[in-house]
């Protein structure tokens, strides 16, 4: 077990003493369907609030299919098992705290590990907490292989054990504190949501001539006939890319976010030819659109602000450069404008959850454009309102964290036995004696021994 101390009361015990821990199974990829009876529950569906259930495609198979799958039961646990990077399991977990009627059986694939506590010894919700904390995720961390986490590997993972009664105690204090704080993070989130408001209240107002007093004569003008040049991006194979720094910085469509930023941070690196580096170096004020993605994110748009890391970009984006008497960076803003933006998608259908956007899309969209100074100093503007909204989203980033370390040291208390306390001195009855975690552990197990000895009928 992940170091940290438990009461006296207490016992460290294998989860598999007081649950049964299996691997799901996952079906062949023929045998997936996109509507059924049988549901299969994924990776993808498995979050901290529950399943979501409205992920179909691919997420049911036939009758014939279910032989061998690994059906789930209400109040299981559900941990990430197996993921590309070893750090990644155990970061999705979940409490089964329904199963729709809908379906006839559901079971769970085998990138999952499902726990089934028995009843009457342990609490699936205070299962599920301890996996939840850093402790239960650094235990769920020490016993995996490569990048798998296996059946074996799993029932020998350490839990702190507590007769039921305390167990409920600590689920009702967690939960208690838990719904203050979800609801501390709810309004936060609201209030980045109203900071998105405002942002694109700012840029409607903005290209609407309304953030200056003399916004002078505005023109209208297709988009290609501002554009000096364009390129589209360099090819390079996600075999080709690294994230060890080898090579030149390669900026993708998640480098662009959707205030109008590159981030760096996000991008990854390819080796490439001097000649390839020279056409596709990225230098300041050129305005990047993402051409390819979800209908939601095609046409992010944004700009590059310095030009003192030499890199390359990807062949899903679109680098433009603009004519003289064009600010790039007004350009830019007004391309994430909500106006704009209508006009990049409009008509345009994703298939196969992507959806492309072509020059021959873009080009002849118009935008409107006054004088060169007037320009300059609407983005000075723009900057001005936009950088108290980065301001206000940093403080709101920093809660957001702040809430989420509250969280573990509220996970850190409660299987330190230091929630109850005060509650166990009140309630040794509950925990002592043949309620003791040792009685309890001694009478599972010769539960366990009696079903095991038991003779099988005949056939």
């Amino acid at each position: 077990m992940a170091e940290f101390k438990i009461p006296n009361e207490w016992l460290k015990v294998n989860i598999s003493d007081i649950a049964d821990v299996d691997l799901g199974k996952t079906p062949k990829k023929s045998d997936y369907l996109s509507i059924g009876d049988y549901k299969v529950v994924k990776f993808r569906d498995v979050d901290y609030t529950g399943i979501d259930w409205t992920t179909d495609k691919d997420g049911f198979v036939g009758e014939r299919s279910v032989v061998g799958l690994r059906e789930l039961k209400l109040h299981d646990v559900l941990i990430t098992a197996s993921a590309h990077s070893s750090e990644h399991i155990g970061r999705k977990i979940c409490f089964v705290n329904k199963l729709p009627r809908n379906y006839r059986k559901i079971f769970f694939c085998g990138e999952l590990l499902g726990i089934s506590p028995k009843t009457g010894y342990l609490s699936a919700k205070y299962c599920f907490y301890y996996f939840l904390s850093h402790a239960g995720y650094k235990e769920i961390q020490s016993h995996v292989k490569g990048v798998h986490l296996t059946s074996g590997q799993a029932r020998n993972m350490s839990f702190p054990f507590t007769p039921q009664p305390e167990q409920d105690r600590i689920i009702e204090i967690v939960e208690e504190l838990f719904s203050d704080l979800d609801n501390a993070i709810e309004n936060l989130k609201k209030a980045q949501e109203q900071l998105k408001v405002y942002r694109q209240a700012v840029l409607k107002h903005a290209f609407e001539g309304r953030l200056v007093d003399d916004a002078g004569n505005w023109h209208e003008y297709e988009v290609g006939d501002i554009i000096e040049n364009s390129l589209i991006g360099l090819v390079r194979s996600l075999k080709e890319q690294n994230d060890k720094g080898l090579g030149i910085p390669y900026v993708k469509m998640d480098c662009i976010d959707l205030d109008g930023k590159v981030d760096m941070a996000k991008a990854v690196f390819v080796q490439a030819e001097e000649d390839k580096i020279k056409k596709y170096a990225l230098q300041k004020g050129d305005v990047l659109l993402n051409t390819r993605n979800s209908y939601e994110l095609v046409g992010k748009t944004g700009i590059v602000k310095d030009d003192s890391v030499l890199r390359i970009f990807n062949n899903n984006i679109l680098r433009m450069r603009f004519k003289e008497n064009i600010d790039p960076y007004f350009v830019c803003y007004q391309l994430i404008s909500p106006t704009i933006k209508s006009k990049m998608v409009r008509g345009k259908k994703a298939t196969t959850n992507v959806c492309a956007l072509y020059q021959k899309d873009l080009f002849p969209i118009t935008i409107r454009i006054p004088s060169l100074k007037i320009q300059k100093l609407i983005v000075q503007e723009i900057d001005n309102r936009l950088s108290v909204c980065d301001n206000m989203n940093i403080c709101i980033e920093e809660e957001l964290l702040k809430a989420e370390s509250l969280r573990q040291s509220i996970l850190k208390q409660a299987f330190e036995g230091k929630l109850t306390e005060q509650w166990r001195k009140k309630h040794k009855d509950l925990i002592s004696g043949e309620n003791s975690a040792e009685s309890l552990l001694k009478k599972i197990k010769a539960e366990k021994e009696a079903l095991q000895d038991k003779p099988k009928g005949k056939k």
